[in-house]
């Protein structure tokens, strides 16, 4: 469901680019930057925070109250979903910011189909990086029955 909601996200952004937006996905990603060269990683939730700033502008960008409600009300299960895969290793925050930074790219070039390929690819690898800790996590649990 989020990897639908994110594309028609993308979609619905790249026919309203605003500089204004922009910036503020530019300041989220530059947050997470300064994170992780901080090696604050342990700051996981604030990473998060950001990573759903970044989300957010680009939603705002979209410009559309039903997709906007509709993410909304998983909004929750998309931050936990996301501390999941944080949680799979360190890793993971290189890449989310690798990832955040080249859907930024694609938006400033003005490049739907990138832009698209881009976020497809950062929600799968959020998607197989939580599965692989919730998985590993459900594991552990039985063995220690």
């Amino acid at each position: 469901i989020r990897k639908a909601l994110e594309i028609l996200t993308i979609e619905l952004a790249m026919l309203n680019i605003s500089k204004e937006y922009v910036k503020e996905m530019e300041e989220s990603l530059k947050q997470q930057n300064a994170l992780l060269k901080l090696n604050h990683k342990e700051n996981k939730e604030y990473f998060i925070d950001l990573d759903v700033n970044f989300h957010s502008s680009l939603l705002k960008m979209a410009d559309n109250d039903l997709l906007t409600i509709m993410i909304g009300e998983i909004r929750d299960k998309i931050r936990r979903f996301g501390m999941s895969a944080i949680f799979c290793g360190d890793f993971r925050y290189k890449e989310t910011v690798d990832e955040h930074s080249d859907i930024l790219k694609a938006i400033k070039a003005r490049n739907l189909d990138l832009a698209r390929e881009k976020m497809n690819y950062h929600i799968q690898k959020t998607y197989e990086n939580a599965y692989n800790y919730i998985t590993v996590q459900k594991s552990v649990k039985n063995n220690s029955l």
